[in-house]
C-alpha cells in the first residue's frame, strides 16, 4: 500500500476510537438496555490477543452491535483493538451523513460484484489493518441470509487470511437478530432476545495456493459456523431463559 493509504488508514483509526469512545459507546450502552442479551461461552475470550478475525453468521444490518458489545464493551476504551473494523456493502450505509459516521465507525466499504480490483484494494486495506495489530469482523456468507439459516460462503475471508496466517479467527454465532431488524425493516424493534454464543479462537491451516488456498480456508471457517450453528438447535443450554454472561 502507499503510504498516503496507510496513513488515512492510522487517521481513521485514531477518529474514530475518539468518536467511539467519546459518542458511540454512551448510546450503545443505553440502546443496549432495551434488549436481553445472553452471551454463552466468555471463557473463551481469555487470552485473545491481537489481531484477530472475528467471524460469525449474517442475519440482519445490525449484527455486529451484539458481538461488539458481548467481547468487548467497556474494555474497548482503553484496548483499542478489541474494537474491530468491519467491511459493510457500500450501498448500504455510504450516503451522506450516514457515509461519515459508518467511516468513524472503523469501516472499509466493499462494493459486491464491483471490479476485481476496486475489491482488491479494499481488501489489501483489511489485511494492512490486521498487520498493525488489530482486529476485524468479517462476514463469510457475505450478504445477510434470507432463511435464518447459514447460507454459502465466499472465499473473500480466505484470501485475507492467507496474507496474515498468525491471526486467530474467533467465531460467533448470533440467534435473535432477525427478530430486531429483519429484512426489509428501517428500525428496531426493542425488548428482544439476543443469543451470542461465543466459540474458541483457532488458526487454520493450509499447504496449498492460489484460488485453491482461498476457497480451503474459507471452507473450513464455515464449517466452524455451520457446527455452532447445529449445537445451537440440539442442545439444552440454549433453551434456558436465563441470561448468562
Amino acid at each position: 500500500m502507499r503510504r498516503t493509504q496507510v496513513g488515512l488508514l492510522r487517521l481513521q483509526s485514531y477518529l474514530s476510537w475518539i468518536f467511539v469512545v467519546l459518542i458511540e459507546a454512551p448510546i450503545f450502552w443505553l440502546l443496549m438496555r432495551f434488549f436481553s442479551v445472553r452471551v454463552f461461552h466468555k471463557e473463551n475470550l481469555k487470552g485473545l490477543k491481537p489481531p484477530f478475525i472475528l467471524v460469525s453468521n449474517h442475519l440482519t444490518l445490525i449484527d455486529s452491535w451484539f458481538p461488539v458489545y458481548a467481547i468487548a464493551f467497556p474494555q474497548f476504551i482503553w484496548k483499542h483493538w478489541l474494537l474491530t473494523w468491519h467491511m459493510p456493502e457500500a450501498t448500504n450505509y455510504f450516503r451522506g451523513l450516514q457515509a461519515v459516521l459508518v467511516w468513524l465507525s472503523r469501516s472499509i466499504p466493499i462494493v459486491r460484484g464491483s471490479r476485481p480490483r476496486e475489491v482488491a484494494a479494499a481488501l489489501e486495506k483489511v489485511v494492512e489493518v490486521l498487520k498493525k495489530g488489530e482486529s476485524v469482523y468479517i462476514f463469510p456468507e457475505g450478504t445477510r441470509s434470507r432463511t435464518g439459516r447459514i447460507g454459502n460462503y465466499t472465499t473473500g475471508i480466505g484470501r485475507i487470511y492467507k496474507k496474515v496466517p498468525h491471526c486467530s479467527i474467533l467465531p460467533i454465532y448470533l440467534r435473535g437478530t432477525e427478530n430486531v431488524l429483519p429484512i426489509g425493516v428501517k428500525f428496531p424493534r426493542l425488548f428482544k432476545k439476543i443469543d451470542v454464543v461465543i466459540g474458541k479462537p483457532v488458526r487454520i491451516k493450509s499447504e496449498d495456493s492460489g484460488l485453491k488456498a482461498n476457497k480451503v480456508i474459507a471452507e473450513q471457517i464455515f464449517k466452524i459456523l455451520v457446527n455452532m450453528e447445529k449445537e445451537y438447535f440440539e442442545s439444552s443450554q440454549y433453551r434456558s431463559k436465563e441470561i448468562v454472561q
